[in-house]
């Protein structure tokens, strides 16, 4: 069962440094998917090879990854 003041979660993930965190809480889904898909966008400009070493993922507040 989902908590009532659990929210809509953004993890960030460094695949070059091994690290991950917790980028933000949101109240919508829509809110935690663009915010994601925004900063992975960000990242992937920056990127100095095909391969992209900073990736946003949004999660429900039952643990389930947004994007398909």
């Amino acid at each position: 069962m989902v908590e009532k003041d659990r929210k809509y979660t953004v993890l960030g993930i460094d695949k070059c440094l091994n690290e991950d965190w917790l980028h933000g809480e949101y109240d919508t889904a829509e809110e935690a998917l663009r915010v994601a898909r925004r900063l992975t966008k960000k990242y992937e400009a920056f990127s100095e090879s095909c391969d992209i070493s900073m990736i946003f993922y949004a999660y429900a507040p039952d643990g389930k990854c947004l994007q398909k």
